[in-house]
């Protein structure tokens, strides 16, 4: 954009014209008009595929907003009823089933969807929520029936107790052995491998000074499969005396 005296100068001269100087904000100027070039617009059909795709995008998100406020207030004023809000929306209902915290089924794990299915007025059935799970999509959901969470018996998580006991163990066993592995390599560099070896940490001589410190390999298994033992005692001795 031109400054104000600079556009009224150039606007009132001739092709050829040199006029100056002129005062603007930015300074003094001389002007000279070299030609005036017809303003030219462009036909609707040369424009045209450059606004259809436009014009047909802003028409789908218009009506897409206007049946998103539609779902909105419909829900509002269901009180819990969805099948009602299906009725006059002329949309399908599904249900899922099994949904937890964690989410489940066909609507994912979207953590605004959970926040609003497990709302307390949701969980009750007094009220619809409307959540927007991707751009373009919206759900009205409502909860028809709702379990509270109970602590699972002992004999249903005993498999997750033992597999994790199993694994803790392999891991420390596993951990040691790189130790010893290491140790020895640091013996065999210093060429003591014969008199110094390292066979599950009984080791004949003292650590050489750098060497890196490995616990002995049989204290820390014993130590392991007790801390085993004990987890398992506790696991499989709930109430009752069972196990």
């Amino acid at each position: 954009m031109m400054a104000k005296p600079f556009e009224e100068a150039l606007f009132a001269m001739q092709p050829g014209e040199v006029r100056g100087p002129v005062k603007t904000e930015f300074g003094w100027h001389v002007i000279k008009l070299e030609e005036i070039a017809e303003e030219k617009s462009r036909s609707f059909e040369e424009v045209r595929a450059e606004l259809e795709p436009e014009m047909r995008r802003a028409e789908v998100e218009k009506a897409f907003g206007d049946r998103q406020e539609e779902l909105d207030t419909l829900a509002f004023e269901a009180a819990g009823d969805l099948e009602s809000v299906a009725t006059k929306m002329g949309l399908p209902v599904h249900r899922v089933a099994g949904f937890t915290r964690a989410g489940g089924g066909e609507l994912g794990s979207n953590p605004a969807l959970i926040e609003a299915v497990f709302a307390a007025d949701t969980l009750a059935g007094r009220e619809l929520r409307t959540v927007e799970r991707a751009p373009g999509r919206v759900v009205a959901l409502g909860v028809t029936a709702h379990q509270p969470a109970v602590a699972r018996p002992l004999e249903e998580i005993r498999p997750l107790i033992v597999n994790a006991a199993r694994l803790e163990q392999a891991h420390r066993l596993g951990r040691t052995t790189r130790n010893c592995r290491a140790r020895a390599q640091f013996l065999r560099r210093q060429g003591r491998s014969g008199a110094a070896r390292c066979l599950g940490c009984a080791r004949r001589r003292r650590h050489a000074p750098g060497a890196p410190r490995c616990p002995r390999a049989k204290g820390i298994a014993s130590a392991s499969v007790g801390s085993v033992r004990h987890l398992q005692h506790r696991a499989f001795r709930e109430p009752g005396g069972q196990g």
